[in-house]
């Protein structure tokens, strides 16, 4: 309080200063002009501790509603995710809430498993554009199929070969 009372006093001081450039204004009307100025601070003051007061308000009824929801057992199960996303995304919007990465939320379970699959699909979308094979075509990949001239005593082979033991002689 004591530094917003040095800028009020300092702003008081810039208005003395120009007012006595002029010369037309009386000691009275000074005191008057400063006398408002305080006045119109001191409200605007009053009016930005009122706003700060709303807002933690609201972000404390936020909270409350949610535990409540979460007593309830209103959207299920709830659980830790940390959001971990590549480096072409900082972060997830998700039905007009941010989620930031490297943070941790506790969400409900349906929403927590939206966003692990969100997180997923921007690390597949990091390796298609720098040339990495995604996670879902890792599983596409064409096996060799070869005929082995060591394949023909064994019985079994390894994936991917073709038993000659079972070939048609010709």
């Amino acid at each position: 309080m004591a530094r917003l009372s040095k800028k009020i006093e300092r702003t008081l001081n810039e208005i003395d200063r120009r007012a006595d450039m002029d010369g037309s204004l009386t000691p009275d009307d000074r005191e008057r002009i400063k006398a408002k100025a305080r006045e119109h601070v001191q409200e605007r003051i009053a009016k930005q501790r009122k706003d700060e007061k709303a807002a933690l308000e609201a972000d404390y009824l936020e909270r409350a509603v949610r535990d409540e929801e979460k007593a309830a057992g209103l959207h299920g199960a709830y659980i830790d995710v940390e959001i971990n996303v590549a480096a072409n995304a900082a972060y997830i919007m998700l039905d007009g809430t941010l989620y930031m990465h490297g943070l941790t939320y506790e969400v409900p379970e349906n929403v927590g498993y939206t966003l692990v699959d969100i997180m997923g699909r921007t690390w597949e979308h990091e390796n298609e554009t720098n040339g990495r094979r995604r996670r879902a075509d890792t599983g596409l990949r064409t096996q060799p199929r070869f005929i082995s001239k060591g394949m023909e005593s064994s019985s079994m082979g390894e994936p991917g070969q073709i038993n000659t033991r079972t070939l048609p002689r010709i």
